[in-house]
């Protein structure tokens, strides 16, 4: 069973944390629960954030951590909420050299949206390529000017470093006529 990290930041979107929970906790159970097998689950997810308190969300919902960050001694993915406020990136120096220890540890990490920001200041994503938030885009160019951004793609994958340019990639599916059969 693979293990999943959610790291959850203050400020983030609650989707981008509660929604990732949801996908990851859920492969094995509902698919199987549906068809008569016996559900099995496929992830551990957890929740951390930088000292294990409760987040406040963007919108000012909480949400509770299940530990610090640091307690994580071995995980497969590490999947970084969506951020609105990047002054925290200084503060967060701990968890930027958490995120790269576990790096070095082959963890592969994926950030949510803005997130990327948070990735970026690992400096593991210099002379590689990511995505962001289209309408932070010149933001991030001007903080991060070695990492090739490219806002108009929803993934980026790097081997061991993704992103994703938004929270809700649903949200963004061309509405089209149904076609009848």
């Amino acid at each position: 069973m693979k293990k999943i990290t959610i790291l959850a930041l203050d400020n983030s979107l609650s989707s981008s944390i509660t929604g990732t929970m949801d996908i990851f906790s859920q492969a094995g159970l509902t698919w199987n629960t549906i068809n008569g097998i016996k559900p099995r689950p496929f992830f551990e997810v957890e929740v951390v954030s930088r000292e294990g308190r409760p987040v406040t969300c963007l919108n000012q919902f909480q949400i509770q951590s299940q530990g610090p960050a640091e307690d994580v001694e071995k995980t497969d993915i590490i999947i970084i909420s969506s951020i609105f406020d990047f002054s925290t990136l200084e503060s967060d120096k701990a968890l930027i050299s958490w995120l790269k220890q576990h790096h070095e540890n082959s963890t592969t990490i994926a950030a949510i949206c803005t997130g990327s920001f948070f990735l970026a200041a690992t400096g593991l994503l210099d002379g590689k390529t990511a995505t962001t938030h289209w309408g932070f885009a010149d933001v991030f160019k001007s903080m991060y000017p070695g990492i090739h951004l490219l806002p108009r793609k929803l993934i980026t994958d790097e081997g061991s470093l993704l992103c994703s340019g938004a929270c809700t990639p649903i949200h963004h599916l061309k509405k089209e006529k149904p076609r009848c059969a």
